[in-house]
């Protein structure tokens, strides 16, 4: 009884897996070295793949063996966190300060003074 949840969720991933690839049982077949009455059964729930056969299957479809598994995949939301902080960073050490070029008078028109020359209060 145990063991139906995981083959399920196995061959539901698998099916998954192929459909995204666009490959029937054939394909597979022909892709893996696995017979198509065996990658049948792996996908109603009827049978265990061996190491090797899931292996041959994650290759073919380009999928992790976790997956297939039915682990999650890993959260990348704290890995793409650091790396957008990592570029915020780079961006800002090669853009000048907008602050100090703003901030900037020439002689001839210092802050206190309007262009008439008048002081302002």
């Amino acid at each position: 009884m145990e063991r139906e949840a995981p083959l399920k969720v196995f061959g539901e991933r698998l099916g998954h897996a192929m459909r995204l690839r666009r490959l029937n049982a054939s394909d597979l077949a022909r892709q893996t070295g696995i017979s198509k009455s065996t990658i049948s059964r792996y996908l109603t729930g009827e049978s265990d793949a061996s190491a090797t056969n899931l292996l041959r299957i994650s290759e073919a479809l380009r999928i992790s063996v976790q997956w297939l598994l039915g682990q999650p995949l890993p959260d990348q939301t704290q890995l793409l966190e650091e790396t957008v902080a990592l570029m915020q960073q780079k961006l800002r050490s090669r853009v000048p300060d907008k602050g100090a070029g703003e901030r900037r008078t020439s002689p001839a028109h210092p802050p206190s003074a309007t262009r008439t020359g008048r002081e302002t209060s």
